[in-house]
């Protein structure tokens, strides 16, 4: 084998620490979504934080795999697999393309409101045809 010689238990203390790693980077950008779904403005101070939450988890990574003697991985080569994090690069920077179509709170709140309009429909027609048989019923001889 060309190079150093990789043991089983570096690279099981490797595959221990990018599993961590992977867990914090999803904490990170399940966090990041969660702003971005309160509507909170790209370029924001806590995109900012996240972003670099992130590189700070990637550098451990990388002086960990040194530390162990094994290939460390690129911050670049983490950013293509997980599009996520370019993605968070351009809310903290505030570059976010602005998206076509209707934003999902409109679209979600345009059919819960149809549902409420349809059912209050439902109750007032109910109601009607009630008021109806009774005062049908307040006619009849007794």
């Amino acid at each position: 084998m060309a190079g150093k010689r990789r043991s089983v238990f570096a690279e099981q203390r490797y595959a221990l620490a990018k599993r961590n790693t992977e867990s914090a980077l999803a904490k990170i950008i399940n966090t990041a979504e969660g702003h971005k779904a309160l509507d909170l403005p790209a370029g924001h101070q806590s995109y900012r934080i996240l972003l670099q939450q992130a590189q700070k988890e990637i550098v451990k990574l990388q002086n960990k795999a040194t530390k162990l003697g094994l290939d460390a991985p690129d911050y670049s080569l983490v950013a293509a697999k997980v599009p996520q994090l370019k993605s968070l690069e351009d809310m903290a920077k505030g570059t976010v393309t602005p998206q076509v179509g209707l934003p999902a709170k409109i679209v979600g709140g345009g059919i819960a409101g149809m549902l409420i309009a349809t059912i209050i429909t439902i109750i007032i027609a109910y109601c009607h045809d009630l008021y109806v048989v009774l005062t049908h019923l307040s006619w009849l001889p007794k």
